[in-house]
């Protein structure tokens, strides 16, 4: 039985080209499987190490870690506060006082 996920982002697609490149026809299922599996986890490493480095780099440079907490709140408030009012809030035309 052959199921073909939906390939949705660059990186799988990405994978997928990697993944027939190296095994073209040589490899089953379940290595193309493994081998998918590992390069994916391979990129979510990836993606934590350079948040991490992100992190350690705003830090030296804003220096105060506290600051740094109000800095993510103040950023959450405003993803917030554009979203939740957005609508509700739009002007309504033809209207005399």
């Amino acid at each position: 039985m052959n199921i073909q996920m939906k390939i949705t982002s660059s990186t799988d697609l990405f994978i997928e080209d990697l993944l027939n490149a190296t095994y073209a026809s040589t490899a089953d299922a379940r290595q193309k499987t493994v081998f998918k599996e590992a390069l994916r986890g391979l990129v979510r490493l990836s993606k934590v190490e350079q948040m991490h480095e992100m992190r350690v780099s705003l830090e030296k440079l804003i220096g105060d870690p506290s600051l740094i907490a109000m800095c993510q709140r103040t950023k959450s408030r405003q993803r917030n506060h554009a979203t939740s009012g957005r609508w509700p809030q739009q002007m309504e035309f033809n209207q005399f006082d």
